[in-house]
């Protein structure tokens, strides 16, 4: 995995600059590592300790990052046993994303950049389960696209020092008119 290469392509679409990056200490991996009897694969780790902790605007949307990784378990078991038709995840499986009732996940130990699974728990269809990326690398690279497509849409809320409310667009290169309120 070319984590250069998705760094860049954070920065050169602000969803985040370098100095936005935070990472997890090996340490702290080796420990999770050992809590969850897993081997986390290498593309996984350098996303880890890279921009594992936060990355900018990456992800203001779902749980994404290592310290969400227990809610991100804990919805699942909750949902799911919820379910008529209750997933069971593979014993080397690691939840890594949360949106909602959709979870993604990647098995640890088949491969250094492993696919990426995504689980949908839905009562009213049921659950199912299909892949939704050939590698966590490509999956990461398709998560900062589009989250630079919803930072396209994104309006900043601006207040002046009288009180008054105003909307400017973000670093879009062009500017546009607010009416002020009545």
């Amino acid at each position: 995995m070319n984590i250069d290469y998705l760094i860049r392509l954070m920065d050169q679409n602000n969803i985040a600059s370098p100095s936005d990056l935070v990472g997890v200490s090996e340490k702290e991996i080796k420990k999770f590592e050992k809590k969850t009897k897993l081997s986390l694969p290498a593309a996984y780790k350098s996303y880890l300790t890279q921009f594992g902790r936060s990355a900018g605007m990456l992800s203001t949307w779902m749980a994404i990052y290592f310290d969400d990784l227990d809610e991100i378990k804990e919805a699942f078991e909750t949902i799911n046993t919820m379910e008529e038709s209750a997933i069971e995840l593979a014993e080397n499986a690691l939840l890594i994303t949360q949106m909602g009732t959709y979870f993604d996940y990647i098995l640890c130990g088949e491969s250094d950049d492993p696919s990426v699974y995504r689980i949908e728990l839905n009562n009213r269809t049921g659950a199912f389960c299909e892949k939704c990326a050939e590698k966590f690398s490509a999956y990461l690279e398709q998560l900062i696209l589009n989250a630079h497509q919803d930072s396209d849409h994104l309006q900043k809320i601006n207040i002046s020092e009288e009180g008054d409310v105003f909307e400017k667009e973000l670093e879009l290169g062009f500017e546009f008119e607010v009416e002020e309120a009545v």
